[in-house]
């Protein structure tokens, strides 16, 4: 992106309260401004798009520096304060979400016209800082992440089924072990793998076989395959470790690639959508205030009856088995009559679906 206007660029980062300061009569005249560069943007935004489109999206734009103008001193056509930007997200977010990504894409705009047309006067670091906002705006992912230290996530995350088998797999493979040409562990290699993690036996056919924690530990680095010698990385022994913060920093990337393979795993391309839109909206309720009973994955989803009850009854059958792997893996967990997702788990959850579901919201 070029800069222009740099030599009269003035950094104007203010606080949100002291941007709140200036009279109301102050800031309209940015408003006034804004709106006398209709023409101007609409010759710049047709070079992408129909003047029609751009004239549209011009008008979004005045309703959404009309409604800063309210709360914000907008004296200028670029008197945007990060700050102040960061608080009409975080209103927009927690009262009408549903119009966040709209905002978020129409400020972008307008910050990228004044640049382009060298009229952004306000600094490259408050156009970098407002741009990395609305380019990645916040999400509520509809339930609460608890804030846990260090020493809380270790102490959970150790209880997960999908981390004690990731350490006892960086613990069998020790300095290093021959694999095939392509990677992968031989039929006698996994039932010497599942024989040290406590399994009766491989289990080929599973949603997360032994095969797919392999691919897991080599996706998340924990583990590096060289030719056909497999040792772990300084990564993987990090989680054998005591350092409390490499390990949350393990797990936290463990669970995203699980919950990515869990959600977007099935080799049926057809079902694809309907499983990760099924195993995201179970996963959300289980980390909410109403979580679905333990008794949902153990129903007799099979019956006839049952699965011409609804549409919703059908495709919770097909993603059963994605969801029964995930509470094999410890990503859903029993408490009491519910079933729900860990509170170590919860962070890991809420990032997968910001950058899985957040430009759909």
């Amino acid at each position: 992106m070029s800069k222009k206007n740099t030599s009269k660029s003035k950094n104007r980062s203010k606080s949100a309260k002291d941007a709140r300061a200036t009279g109301s009569s102050a800031r309209s005249i940015g408003l006034a401004q804004m709106r006398a560069l209709e023409p101007r943007f609409i010759r710049w935004a047709s070079e992408d798009s129909a003047s029609a489109e751009a004239s549209q999206e011009f008008s979004g734009i005045g309703d959404v520096l009309a409604a800063y103008s309210e709360e914000f001193s907008f004296g200028s056509i670029d008197a945007l304060d990060p700050d102040a930007v960061f608080e009409l997200l975080e209103s927009i977010t927690e009262h009408n979400r549903t119009i966040l990504a709209e905002v978020s894409f129409l400020l972008d705009r307008y910050l990228h016209f004044l640049d382009d047309s060298g009229l952004w006067g306000s600094g490259d670091e408050n156009f970098e800082a407002i741009h990395s906002m609305l380019a990645n705006p916040m999400s509520d992912p509809g339930f609460d992440v608890p804030e846990l230290d260090e020493e809380e996530i270790g102490a959970q995350a150790r209880e997960l089924p999908i981390v004690r088998r990731a350490i006892g797999m960086i613990r069998w493979i020790g300095t290093g072990i021959d694999v095939s040409e392509a990677g992968d562990l031989s039929p006698a290699q996994l039932l010497e793998a599942a024989a040290a993690l406590g399994d009766e036996a491989p289990d080929p056919d599973g949603i997360l076989p032994l095969s797919t924690l392999w691919e897991s530990l080599e996706e998340t680095e924990l583990i590096s395959v060289e030719g056909t010698r497999a040792t772990p990385t300084a990564k993987g022994l990090a989680i054998l470790g005591e350092d409390a913060t490499e390990f949350a920093q393990v797990c936290f990337d463990l669970l995203i690639d699980q919950l990515t393979m869990l959600v977007y795993g099935t080799a049926d391309e057809e079902l694809e959508e309907t499983i990760g839109d099924t195993m995201l909206g179970f996963l959300t309720a289980a980390a909410g205030e109403e979580p679905p009973p333990a008794t949902a994955l153990e129903m007799d989803w099979d019956d006839e009856a049952m699965r011409q009850e609804s549409e919703a009854v059908e495709e919770l059958r097909a993603a059963l088995p994605y969801l029964k792997a995930a509470r094999d893996a410890g990503i859903l967990a029993m408490a009491g009559e519910d079933l729900i997702v860990p509170p170590v788990v919860r962070s890991p959850l809420a990032a997968f679906i910001e950058v899985n579901v957040g430009d759909d919201e």
